[in-house]
């Protein structure tokens, strides 16, 4: 089993049992709660809470053959981003799952989402992004290696590069750059 910790203070944890064998991958919180997709192969599972105490464990239907990275739910949709080349799913409920998303030969590590687009990021150099989760356009950066991370907050999206470049868009479709990240000293 794994466990996640809940505070209702930033002070007193405790620790909460989630009904799975297998480690997740990430947690989010979305519209539809917090949602942990585990490393499940090959049909993969995820976990959700709509509060973050109680966990249901949600088998995703269909033969993926990819372990899921990350998830978010946004516009009436779930999106998922697989750790196996060209893998985005969509679903309307959570639970059947259609493969969508641009052919490439890589991995996406994280996707984000607004009431209006979906990002995805992964380990090579282009943001993808989507307005209903089954046409994905390519922008294309300087990021040779590729990126850590996508999230959506205060009306923007950050992309994060391996090396420390920062992309900002308040529509996933326009991007700029931030310039890298520095080392404090």
């Amino acid at each position: 089993s794994n466990f996640v910790y809940t505070s209702p203070d930033g002070i007193t944890w405790t620790r909460r049992s989630v009904p799975t064998a297998f480690p997740m991958r990430s947690l989010q919180y979305t519209g539809a709660g917090f949602l942990a997709p585990t490393s499940s192969t090959p049909s993969g599972e995820y976990m959700l809470s709509t509060d973050g105490l109680l966990w249901s464990r949600i088998q995703i239907i269909g033969n993926l053959h990819a372990t899921p990275a990350a998830l978010t739910f946004g516009g009436g949709r779930y999106v998922m981003a697989g750790s196996a080349p060209d893998t985005l799913l969509t679903s309307s409920d959570g639970t059947t799952w259609t493969r969508t998303g641009p052919s490439r030969l890589f991995n996406f590590i994280a996707v984000a989402a607004s009431s209006n687009a979906v990002v995805a990021v992964g380990n090579d150099s282009f943001i993808y992004s989507s307005t209903d989760g089954s046409t994905w356009a390519s922008h294309a950066t300087d990021q040779a290696r590729g990126f850590n991370d996508v999230t959506f907050a205060a009306g923007i999206f950050v992309a994060v590069g391996v090396d420390g470049a920062i992309f900002t868009s308040p529509d996933g479709a326009t991007w700029s750059t931030r310039g890298p990240l520095r080392p404090l000293r």
